[in-house]
């Protein structure tokens, strides 16, 4: 965005939004779909409530396993790289503000209202309005430029809405989807196929993300981060430092571990830069003497 606002154009495309409107996924809604279906759902809520506890969270198979479970099992959470609620639980000062679950109802005995649902609550509202758009305007607005999301119209959206499944997730039965074998962005696909290569069309979905552990590689930096972070008046205000302590100590000994399992590292580098976002946030806009948020 600095690069582009040295050259300014009068409006930046952003190509952002086909997926969640087109239709990805569909593996985990379709087991979330079978767990229920088939009445296993209390035995795998058990698994994931004695493994969502302080002694499984860290590099180690029951990590992984949970990693799993919570993708099926929380799939109207949509991807949560935070801090999971047992820790926030530890951390926070006050419980008041700790996360509440969803509570629409949905009819699970019907796969493709099941779909929908996760498609708007997860992909739509969150991944869309409260995470893609919200960074990328706001980080555009931060160099004076303008962006906009073509994909992002609503006339596309009210009419994707209107499609069956089949149009957004093409399979031959619940019982492939569940094993992966699925074409995601159907009719995207299909629409581009006289126009664009195999090797696009065909490529397997990778998903986008920044190797965040790159960013606390340096020791050097790493220990400037938590100093920050520890002097911080967050740490009397809003979180236990204790708890804060710990969870450093943590993080260095796990760096010197280059055999990590990628998403262990990934998340654990993301819940240290949201720490450190939030201690930013909280010196800029808390720790001044504001009138109207000590009202």
């Amino acid at each position: 965005m600095k690069l582009v606002g040295e050259n300014r154009p009068d409006v930046i495309l952003g190509g952002d939004g086909s997926d969640q409107y087109f239709g990805t996924g569909g593996r985990e809604q379709a087991l979330y779909f079978f767990i229920r279906k088939f009445g296993i759902r209390p035995f795998v809520q058990l698994m994931n409530s004695s493994l969502n506890r302080p002694l499984f969270d860290k590099d180690s198979i029951y990590y992984w396993l949970n990693f799993h479970i919570e993708k099926i099992i929380r799939i109207m959470d949509g991807d949560f790289f935070g801090f999971p609620k047992f820790r926030l639980s530890e951390m926070l000062q006050n419980s008041d503000f700790l996360p509440v679950g969803n509570k629409e109802k949905i009819d699970y005995k019907c796969f493709e209202q099941l779909y929908m649902a996760h498609t708007y609550q997860t992909d739509i509202e969150k991944a869309i309005n409260q995470v893609i758009l919200f960074k990328a305007s706001k980080v555009a607005a931060m160099f004076g430029n303008e962006i906009t999301f073509p994909y992002l119209d609503t006339e596309l959206y009210n009419f994707l809405q209107g499609l069956p499944v089949e149009y957004k997730c093409r399979y031959r039965s619940l019982t492939d989807m569940a094993k992966g074998n699925l074409t995601t962005k159907f009719l995207l696909r299909y629409h581009y196929k006289p126009k664009l290569p195999d090797e696009i069309l065909c490529k397997k979905k990778q998903g986008g993300f920044a190797p965040m552990p790159l960013f606390f590689a340096d020791k050097k930096q790493r220990d400037g981060i938590a100093e920050y972070i520890l002097s911080s008046d967050i740490c009397s205000n809003f979180l236990k430092r204790d708890k804060l302590e710990a969870f450093v100590k943590q993080y260095d000994k796990d760096a010197d571990n280059s055999g990590s399992w990628f998403w262990y590292s990934q998340n654990k580098a993301i819940q240290y830069f949201n720490l450190y976002t939030l201690a930013l946030w909280w010196e800029i806009f808390m720790n001044v003497e504001k009138p109207y948020l000590k009202k």
